[in-house]
């Protein structure tokens, strides 16, 4: 076998000297390439795929990008973008390269033969305006790049030249014009390195491990136990026992029958030694290994061990960010310069939004932003949510309260009163509630409703473990996942509605240029005291359950807890947050400027406990009401804890106004 293979390549290299070919150059045919592994097997980007994570890791990356929505854009002046079906290169990505197959299953062959040979290469086949009429792509092991005439190595010429080795065996030579070259990562800036022959070790280790444990199965014998005898049986007795033990206790219609051994028999039961579990760490090992070398985030290859609720959604960030953004700007950056070579007024560029999107809630949350502030219009939202546009969703909003880079800041003349002016700046902070009362409702739904899956999903440990494992298991969820999960979720929103907020309260007083420093940092801190609050709160309603003894069965009650949450904890957050964080915030600004707070009933019916309040004028960290009764016309009402700013209790719609 050896002598044949000598044979062939001594006719290779005939046929490369015949063509003026370097027949030297290892480099040149990538075809039939295999890399010795030191495990003592051989490697080649075909048999790798036989690997699972390979594949999967192959797969993934390629499936990936060529599902991603490929346009064609035109620049826009002076500045701008938008979609160009009409030039011709469109269809080519977007569709179909050729009339033979889709975009997506060539972006998926030319990804795969990225990943595995290091690049991958298509013909540009061209009218004979030059313009780009079909893409085709060629096997990655049949192409070499160099720079110079190989037919002609005499020539002095320095360009790039492609060469493709046919099915008949003879070789062609393309100018680089004419190929669409996709380069992984290398050293010469012409070719990619294959990323199979670089892991060669690390893939023939599970190539190794893979036949090791295939053999053991195949070859290996294994008993669940031995009957041993304290002399020697004869034949007979021999064939008796085994027809007796087979016909007795062999199946699972079988299983726990007692069993009656005679004459001293004795039953040993045999197991795998613990020792040899060191096998299957070693396999979860070069999958993880294997993973690093496409550089995909374990729980990309459905290796979930380290992956938690708290960082899953971050974990599928990075992917996009550090192992998938990588390619897409390789792709990207050849199609401009081989597809539009010399039209600085278009370009193909991938589209990942879908890629980033967080769950429906996160997500809706960050749009209703940009479109209350302009960067977007009710249609655009429409748009990048898949759906048709309708009349009148292109105009833009802007928040009333923002004006120009060096315009004049609002003012009152002098026949305004100062109760009109108090009006004025608490009725546009009023107003801000509403938009941000949805926003806020958004946030706690997802809070709200990650906590009652958790729960959920987790009452179990209730009935088999006890109240005590339970309770141990709650103060772990929400001092550590859930905390995190309410400040990640809270700080976008509430730093979006602080702005807001100090934007408006800076009109009614004077403030320092160092305000919005200040507001930020008390946001951050105001943040953190909420998830505290929460938890707090959601912790004393299950321990409530827990340690009550009228309540005979806790897991039942709980769940009907969780259903009640379900459905009226997130608008009763909403409801508190928009006025508790906005006359908080509101309260820092006034501060700042010196200013004492008056307590402004507002709505069009207050209630008689804010009425009594209305008009009230306290100082810095002095408050309104502190752990009292307060009897009025309605009654007596008792008010836990100091209250320096509304609400003041449950559905108060209240607010400040500066002194």
């Amino acid at each position: 076998m050896m002598r044949g293979n000598g044979f062939l390549k001594r006719l290779k290299r005939a046929a490369l000297e015949l063509r003026g070919l370097n027949p030297a150059d290892d480099r040149y045919y990538d075809t039939g390439t295999y890399y010795q592994a030191k495990a003592g097997v051989n490697v080649t980007e075909e048999n790798a795929l036989q690997i699972a994570s390979v594949h999967n890791c192959v797969s993934v990356l390629a499936e990936t990008v060529a599902s991603l929505s490929l346009p064609v854009y035109r620049r826009l002046k002076p500045r701008g973008k938008e979609r160009a079906p009409d030039h011709p290169v469109y269809k080519l990505l977007h569709d179909r390269p050729n009339p033979e197959i889709t975009s997506m299953a060539w972006r998926e062959t030319q990804m795969g033969w990225l990943l595995l040979w290091g690049n991958c290469y298509s013909w540009i086949e061209r009218d004979r305006k030059g313009k780009p009429v079909a893409l085709w792509p060629w096997p990655a092991n049949r192409v070499s790049v160099f720079r110079g005439d190989k037919f002609n190595p005499n020539s002095g010429d320095r360009s790039i030249y492609y060469y493709l080795q046919l099915d008949d065996g003879t070789v062609r030579k393309f100018p680089a014009e004419q190929v669409l070259h996709i380069p992984g990562f290398g050293f010469d800036g012409l070719k990619g390195m294959s990323r199979i022959g670089c892991a060669r070790n690390a893939l023939g280790l599970a190539v190794a491990a893979e036949e090791f444990g295939s053999a053991f199965y195949k070859n290996g014998v294994s008993f669940s136990g031995v009957l041993q005898h304290p002399a020697e049986l004869g034949d007979k007795a021999f064939a008796r026992l085994e027809q007796w033990m087979n016909k007795r206790h062999a199946g699972l219609s079988n299983a726990m029958k007692l069993g009656i051994l005679e004459e001293g028999m004795t039953y040993n039961q045999t197991g795998m030694p613990l020792k040899d579990a060191q096998f299957l760490e070693l396999r979860k090992y070069q999958d993880e290994d294997i993973a690093r070398f496409f550089n995909m985030p374990p729980h990309m290859i459905k290796q979930l061990g380290r992956a938690t609720w708290a960082n899953i959604e971050q974990q599928a960030l990075e992917f996009v960010i550090y192992t998938l953004r990588p390619y897409l700007v390789r792709w990207e950056q050849h199609m401009k310069m081989r597809l539009f070579d010399g039209d600085d007024n278009h370009f193909a560029e991938f589209l990942v939004d879908s890629l980033l999107r967080g769950d429906r809630m996160t997500r809706a949350q960050a749009l209703q932003i940009e479109l209350m502030n302009g960067a977007i219009s009710p249609n655009e939202w429409r748009e990048i949510e898949n759906r048709n546009p309708r009349k009148g969703g292109d105009t833009f909003y802007t928040p009333a309260n923002l004006i120009p880079e060096g315009a004049p800041a609002a003012t009152f003349s002098s026949k305004e009163k100062r109760s009109e002016v108090r009006a004025k700046g608490a009725a546009a902070r009023v107003r801000l509630r509403g938009t941000y009362g949805r926003l806020i409702k958004q946030v706690a739904e997802g809070i709200v409703t990650r906590e009652v899956r958790r729960i959920k999903d987790n009452i179990g440990k209730l009935g088999t473990r006890g109240k005590k494992e339970f309770q141990k298991w709650l103060n772990e969820f929400y001092e550590g996942n859930q905390r995190d999960y309410i400040v990640s979720n809270y700080s976008p929103v509430a730093a979006s509605y602080s702005e807001e907020v100090t934007r408006l309260a800076s009109k009614e007083v004077t403030v320092d240029d160092d305000i919005k420093k200040e507001v930020d940092k008390f946001t951050k801190e105001y943040v953190g005291t909420y998830a505290k609050r929460h938890i707090s709160s959601s912790l004393g309603q299950l321990n409530k359950i827990l340690d009550s003894d009228d309540i005979e069965d806790k897991s039942e009650a709980i769940i009907a807890r969780m259903d009640e949450w379900d459905e009226t904890r997130a608008d009763k957050i909403a409801r508190d947050e928009r006025v508790r964080l906005g006359d908080a915030v509101a309260s820092v600004v006034f501060f700042s400027a010196g200013a004492a707070l008056m307590w402004y009933a507002t709505g069009s019916d207050p209630c008689p406990f804010c009425q009594d309040l209305d008009g009230k004028v306290v100082g810095r960290n002095e408050p309104f009401v502190s752990d009292e009764d307060i009897t009025t016309s309605g009654g007596t009402m008792h008010v836990y804890g100091a209250k320096i700013h509304p609400p003041l209790h449950d559905g108060c719609e209240c607010t400040i106004v500066p002194e």
